[in-house]
């Protein structure tokens, strides 16, 4: 067998692997989402723009620390507080829009809070799995990490492409 189908024998390692690749697959989905939105509010490119800095300014920001809390605590209380803050952006976001509003500033909130939720369990996720895999399958789970984390930022947006044009 080779190194990740080894990993994958693992079933904290499966678990978490999986899991990691649907949450992936949704905040990528969730991003074309939040995109949709400020284009049929605004249809203005330089808002676009603004919400991938409302995502990414406090990803930069916060990505350190989320490395140094990803050092110092539980990493598993980390991802899931980080992944219930990426809830609340999505159950908001789907608030939002069955609201009617138009307005534009909760998107940049939404963006945001999808942007600190990020930067806390992407360094604490990359440190787990040492955790759940034996020394000698380390490289095959980094490999199978990295390979399904790939697809599911492909995929992502492909889905919600799909989506959209098929109607919501």
């Amino acid at each position: 067998l080779s190194p990740a189908r080894q990993a994958l024998s693992h079933p904290d390692f499966a678990r978490y692997a999986y899991g990691r690749f649907a949450a992936t697959l949704a905040w990528q989905m969730i991003d074309v989402a939040l995109g949709y939105q400020m284009w049929e509010l605004t249809h203005s490119k330089a808002y676009l723009g603004y919400m991938g800095d409302a995502q990414f300014v406090p990803f930069v920001l916060l990505l350190l620390p989320g490395g140094q809390f990803a050092d110092r605590f539980d990493r598993r209380l980390i991802i899931s507080l980080a992944y219930s803050l990426e809830w609340v952006a999505a159950v908001s976001l789907l608030v939002f829009t069955l609201s009617g509003r138009t307005e534009v500033f909760p998107l940049f909130v939404i963006a945001a809070l999808l942007g600190v939720g990020r930067s806390f369990w992407a360094p604490a996720g990359q440190a787990m799995v040492p955790n759940l895999v034996p020394k000698e399958l380390l490289s095959g789970a980094i490999s199978f990490n990295t390979l399904m984390f790939t697809i599911a930022t492909i995929a992502g947006p492909s889905v919600a492409g799909l989506t959209l044009i098929l109607g919501i």
